[in-house]
């Protein structure tokens, strides 16, 4: 058993995300935490390809609530729901303000692991937060008794 868990980032890809939470509520201690980012809707539809998905056959987000609702069906307890969107747009225009362009080596790795088209799926998911039609979450739970 372990006294914390991570998933970052990985939620949009999971279609049966509670089948995951179920496992992750197992192997944590009582009182272990589990910390769970995640992009949701949050309102229309998205724009694809985003960086997990390039249409939404393959991307599996659901609403805030329908989340917070997978933990606590399987037992835990919701210590805190933290809104990250305004601080990934705000990463993002600073970013394009100023010019910080990925080195070749960084651009190259992106292109392997995400695929040529990675560029447009980031300016895609940084345009659906900006417009409200996803938003980023840092979900805090902890395994009750």
């Amino acid at each position: 058993t372990f006294d914390a868990a991570i998933c970052f980032y990985v939620g949009m890809n999971i279609a049966d995300k509670a089948a995951v939470i179920a496992q992750a509520f197992r192997v944590l201690k009582p009182g272990g935490k589990l910390i769970w980012t995640e992009a949701v809707l949050a309102g229309g539809e998205p724009h694809y390809p985003l960086p997990w998905a390039v249409a939404p056959e393959a991307s599996h987000l659901v609403d805030r609530n329908a989340l917070k609702t997978l933990f606590v069906d399987a037992g835990f307890h919701v210590d805190d729901i933290i809104e990250e969107t305004g601080e990934h747009v705000e990463l993002a225009l600073k970013r394009a303000s100023s010019g910080i362009m990925p080195s070749p080596a960084q651009q190259q790795a992106n292109e392997i692991v995400l695929g040529a088209e990675f560029v447009q799926r980031r300016k895609n998911y940084i345009r659906c937060l900006s417009e409200g039609r996803l938003a980023s979450l840092a979900v805090i739970v902890s395994k009750t008794a």
